[in-house]
């Protein structure tokens, strides 16, 4: 017990992966005050499947309670190999892949003190458990104690409320894109009319996954994709509704395609790919913007269009959240000796 906080760590993968276990799991992903899709057992176990049999992982799924309110923060301890100086690194389960990292708070209070739990959760690992280096990113949540920082990248998002049509939505945008926008939907429709391709078969969908793999792997060739990672997301995503597959058609033509989320109300604007011989035409723009049609039709009260200001996101939005970062360094004289040699290792 801390200041009224019990603090429990599940370190046992079959208590995990149990079905009362995943049960509660949903529990506390249906009930959150601030839930996401990223902490979503379904994406949380595509993840596990894909990185243990690849990384050397402990669980320390973290349960903080007091008699009103329940965080739930998942992490695991990922024993790093050599080319690492073998350092013992705490992260959240999705780490560098998904988006944020925000606890889940079920049946939270005004009066709750962030900052606080989360230092209670930092001295129970800190007593319980033996490591090198702590991180917790995509934090949404504004914390300025010792430890936080706030990251240098954004995620722009749309709020959708008030859009009734996707007119209206396009009135919104400044004069250029909505000029822009129109005039490639002429260009693309001359090949026939537009249509937006939902993959909601699993056998459909993975026979066109390894495709929209290679699409993006041309387009952005040092983005790492762990293998079998994408498989996981649509096994485990695509039936409960959590993963959409889309691409956008021109008559018979396929011209582009996008990965994302939609959970509780979000759209989540993930992973997109275009055949690049229909480039010049801007497919990925239209099916961005078919995709945001798809959500005010479907009373999607928010567009995220996810970390990052890459080109393809400006002038859909100016509505951004800013993101923060825990960072904690053991002091043990081994531990400081890895983090050195960690850090001189990525500065070059």
């Amino acid at each position: 017990m801390s200041g009224g906080w019990n603090i429990r760590f599940v370190t046992d993968w079959d208590e995990i992966y149990s079905r009362e276990f995943q049960d509660k799991w949903l529990s506390w992903a249906v009930n959150a005050v601030n839930s996401h899709v990223f902490f979503h057992p379904a994406l949380c176990m595509a993840w596990l499947d894909t990185y243990r049999p690849l990384r050397k992982l402990t669980s320390f799924f973290c349960i903080v309670e007091n008699e009103t309110t329940t965080l739930f923060l998942p992490l695991v301890l990922w024993h790093r190999n050599w080319k690492n100086a073998f350092q013992r690194l705490i992260v959240p389960v999705g780490y560098a892949d998904f988006d944020y990292h925000e606890p889940y708070c079920v049946g939270a209070n005004d009066k709750l003190d962030w900052e606080y739990v989360l230092s209670c959760i930092l001295k129970g690992l800190s007593e319980a458990f033996s490591f090198d280096f702590l991180e917790i990113n995509g934090v949404l949540t504004e914390m300025t104690g010792d430890g936080w920082s706030k990251e240098e990248q954004v995620s722009p998002f749309c709020d959708l409320a008030g859009f009734n049509s996707i007119e209206q939505y396009l009135q919104s945008l400044r004069a250029s894109l909505r000029g822009d926008i129109r005039r490639q939907i002429r260009r693309i429709e001359e090949a026939g009319p537009i249509s937006l391709v939902e993959y909601k078969n699993i056998s459909e969908a993975l026979c066109v996954l390894p495709h929209f793999l290679e699409l993006h792997r041309v387009r952005w060739p040092h983005a790492y994709k762990a293998p079998g990672f994408h498989d996981n997301l649509l096994k485990y995503g695509l039936e409960p509704g959590i993963v959409h597959f889309s691409a956008l058609k021109a008559g018979d033509e396929l011209l582009s395609y996008h990965l994302g989320f939609k959970y509780s109300g979000v759209y989540y604007y993930y992973m997109p790919a275009i055949e690049s011989r229909f480039e010049n035409i801007s497919p990925g723009k239209i099916h961005l913007y078919k995709l945001v049609e798809y959500a005010i039709n479907n009373s999607f009260r928010v567009f995220d269009h996810l970390r990052g200001d890459e080109n393809y996101k400006a002038g859909w939005t100016k509505q951004v959240k800013s993101l923060y970062r825990f960072s904690f360094k053991s002091g043990r004289a081994v531990s400081k000796y890895r983090n050195k040699l960690v850090s001189l290792k990525n500065s070059f």
